[in-house]
């Protein structure tokens, strides 16, 4: 079934069970034969985390035992983000270096990164995926115990105005990072992570009008992959600081004029897409669920 509510979900306490547990089996079978996985399984046990994580904070207020299994989650994520991280540089590097001309230094660098790359892909670490299914199983063991402390739209709205609460004070951060000459990146690394959450927690809650809720959808969507451009930068950035001051002085300059671009336009996106008070978003969306659940019962 989608990653969303469904008309055919008895309780709001049904349809977390439901959407967890689909997620987690999904996590766990994927990792169940480490030497299978590839580039596309890796990204797809990424993105059950992802999920389960935008759906666990959206009932984070009202759900038991939220603290052990985010942590449970977090950990369980961090266990193969390492797996992927040479194939982004190289990938960014090769972006970036598009709009380059040809320089020994650009292509000894790039020649250290199809290595990295190479390497990694060679060396996959199946204990690192063994211990990610083993940590969703544990998640998956103890799914019947978690229990919601409220019922219909309630057990939603506390931790949907929390997370639109944060992306709203992220964007804020953002706008005065982009406005500081020395650029940081935290503050929008910090804003990516919310944006993101509010996109999974927006897909959770698009049956309950459908037109209306897929354009924000999509707004959310763009503002996660600018955001995520912006990091891939930043991280490429930071892992080649030892790299030859030739190829430096070549790509940051590019570097940094694509990270300022892609901060200008996650604000701008950003500054309409949290524009509402996190209340006035909640009370909209109350609205649309009620009439969607009486639509559901008729």
């Amino acid at each position: 079934m989608p990653y969303a509510f469904e008309p055919a979900d008895t309780s709001v306490a049904d349809a977390f069970a439901r959407i967890a547990a689909e997620q987690l089996d999904a996590a766990i079978a994927g990792a169940a034969r480490p030497e299978t996985v590839d580039k596309a399984g890796l990204h797809d046990l990424r993105k059950r985390i992802k999920k389960l994580r935008g759906l666990m904070r959206l009932f984070r207020p009202v759900l038991s035992g939220f603290g052990t299994e985010n942590a449970a989650l977090r950990d369980a994520a961090r266990a193969i983000a390492h797996l992927r991280d040479a194939q982004v540089r190289l990938g960014t590097f090769e972006g970036l270096r598009a709009g380059l001309p040809d320089d020994p230094a650009l292509t000894a660098l790039h020649a250290r990164l199809q290595d990295e790359a190479a390497e990694a892909a060679a060396h996959r670490n199946d204990a690192a995926i063994a211990a990610y299914g083993a940590a969703l199983a544990g998640v998956r063991d103890r799914l019947p115990g978690l229990k919601l402390r409220a019922k219909g739209f309630a057990a939603l709205r506390p931790g949907l105005e929390r997370t639109l609460a944060e992306a709203r004070r992220g964007r804020k951060a953002a706008a005065a990072a982009l406005a500081d000459p020395a650029f940081p990146a935290e503050p929008l690394h910090a804003w990516r992570t919310r944006a993101k959450q509010h996109w999974y927690q927006a897909r959770l809650l698009a049956p309950i009008w459908p037109a209306m809720m897929a354009p924000h959808v999509q707004a959310a969507d763009d503002l996660g992959e600018l955001l995520g451009d912006h990091n891939d930068i930043d991280v490429l950035l930071h892992h080649l600081a030892d790299a030859p001051p030739a190829a430096l002085a070549l790509l940051e300059p590019v570097a940094l004029a694509r990270r300022r671009a892609l901060a200008g336009q996650a604000v701008a996106l950003g500054r309409r897409l949290f524009a509402d008070r996190p209340e006035a978003l909640a009370d909209r969306w109350a609205v649309w669920w009620r009439a969607w659940r009486k639509d559901a019962a008729t």
